[in-house]
């Protein structure tokens, strides 16, 4: 693969740069795919030291790539792609090239592709007027997650990260993305080198990251990240660790309650999971049933409209429900039965 050459071989900070490409070769125009595209800091050098057979100290340096500062995934169609990237303010400032380099795979053709540019320097700075920090949102995967929810051993952090100028992950020291738990920084995680923006992006993307052994029970989750003007955003939340082999339906409330109209029964689930909410009379009379045949873990909501099968409004009183609860990965089963009272 090959890059056009840029407009300029001198990119500023905080400038967005497109660069474009194609695959060379004579199955160019086949070739479709995804690439991944890395924007790499200016070389450095690097010495290290050793000890010779004469038992003598010395030194050898020698040039390495510089660190990346973008790496974005992008589709490849028909042999050509292009990618989008901000430059962000911590590079090296060192007078020596850097360069962007694209890899490439098509699945149906089981073919690779490679290739880089360069040099590429960078200078000088875009006159950008920004002090607000990254969106930051922290849940879990395959959760409707708010919180305060359960979570499981099983579940893994959901970091979805967006700013108009991208994300730094340059990794300099104090700007790395960093998972606190417990505002302990002793279980503090450096998340950097695990961001990966969404195909065709270079504003938005995520890092999954799973939830390490902790005692059940509450947790708080913080999570610090920084664009590429180096603003940064500290979002938290709070969860409860449910440490258990056996599925669990909990935390069932149905609010309000007391209901005029309409109320909302909510609970938690570890697995996903068929639900069945049947209503009752007090004199056990089932007049509603509402049924989901895939609920994931996690919160979840039924919603009644004060209605029975018929479409017709329930008189006021004291009703009762049960829900039902099957485990989609297990098959055991789980129930609850609560009250209620319509008042209007």
């Amino acid at each position: 693969a090959k890059f056009d050459p840029p407009e300029s071989d001198t990119l500023k900070t905080l400038s967005n740069i497109t660069v474009n490409g194609s695959v060379s070769g004579a199955k160019t125009s086949q070739f479709s795919g995804t690439g991944i595209v890395k924007l790499y800091d200016s070389e450095r050098y690097v010495t290290r030291y050793y000890t010779n057979r004469n038992k003598e100290t010395k030194a050898m340096s020698y040039l390495l790539p510089g660190d990346v500062l973008f790496k974005g995934k992008v589709e490849i169609n028909a042999g050509q792609f292009s990618s989008r990237f901000f430059v962000p303010k911590d590079i090296s400032y060192a007078n020596r090239s850097g360069k962007i380099s694209v890899y490439g795979w098509d699945p149906e053709a089981g073919e690779e592709i490679g290739g880089y540019y360069e040099p590429l320097y960078f200078a000088g700075s875009e006159a950008v007027f920004d002090t607000i920090g990254p969106k930051v949102n922290l849940g879990f995967t395959d959760i409707d997650f708010r919180d305060g929810d359960v979570v499981t051993p099983r579940s893994q952090f959901e970091i979805t990260i967006s700013d108009p100028r991208g994300i730094n992950i340059a990794g300099k020291m104090g700007h790395d993305i960093v998972l606190m738990l417990d505002n302990d920084l002793s279980s503090s995680y450096k998340l950097t080198e695990y961001f990966s923006y969404d195909t065709n992006s270079d504003t938005s993307g995520k890092i999954i990251w799973p939830v390490p052994k902790l005692s059940p029970g509450k947790h708080n989750a913080a999570v610090t990240a920084w664009d590429n003007g180096n603003n940064s955003t500290t979002t938290e939340c709070d969860f409860n660790l449910l440490i258990s082999e056996d599925f669990k339906l909990i935390q069932v409330v149905n609010f309000p309650n007391p209901f005029k109209g309409t109320t909302d029964i909510t609970y938690n689930i570890t697995d996903a999971a068929k639900i069945e909410c049947s209503i009752y009379t007090v004199r056990g009379l089932r007049i509603k049933t509402i049924s989901s045949d895939m609920q994931m873990p996690g919160f979840n909501t039924i919603h009644w409209n004060g209605k029975d099968d018929f479409g017709d409004t329930v008189a006021k009183g004291i009703y009762i429900y049960k829900i039902k609860a099957v485990s989609v990965e297990s098959g055991q089963k789980e129930h609850f039965i609560g009250k209620m009272v319509k008042v209007g």
